[in-house]
């Protein structure tokens, strides 16, 4: 839910650090409990391909692309059945990260 939030305030063109970083640290909770939680990683991956989107210098960019390449690949590995779901955003954020 917080990265439907995210993507509104990126929409908005209003400040969606604060979604971002809330959204990175319930996300990160979950993996603290749960290190396989498939869906807690795919969320931190399309969290970080956000903020590579609006990122506004080319080495933040890079930066959070790389994070959502990360989290995105450990999404499939911890529940392959989100492959289908994950490829596109995993795509883009493989574009991004140069």
């Amino acid at each position: 839910m917080l990265r439907m939030a995210a993507q509104v305030a990126v929409s908005r063109a209003s400040p969606a650090a604060t979604s971002l970083a809330q959204g990175l640290e319930r996300a990160a909770r979950a993996l603290a409990v749960n290190p396989e939680l498939g869906e807690a990683h795919l969320t931190a991956g399309g969290l970080h391909l956000l903020a590579a989107r609006i990122a506004v210098d080319a080495a933040a960019r890079s930066a959070a692309a790389r994070a959502a390449v990360e989290a995105l690949e450990k999404a499939i590995s911890a529940r392959p059945r989100l492959k289908r779901q994950v490829d596109p955003v995993l795509a883009e954020a493989r574009k991004l990260s140069g």
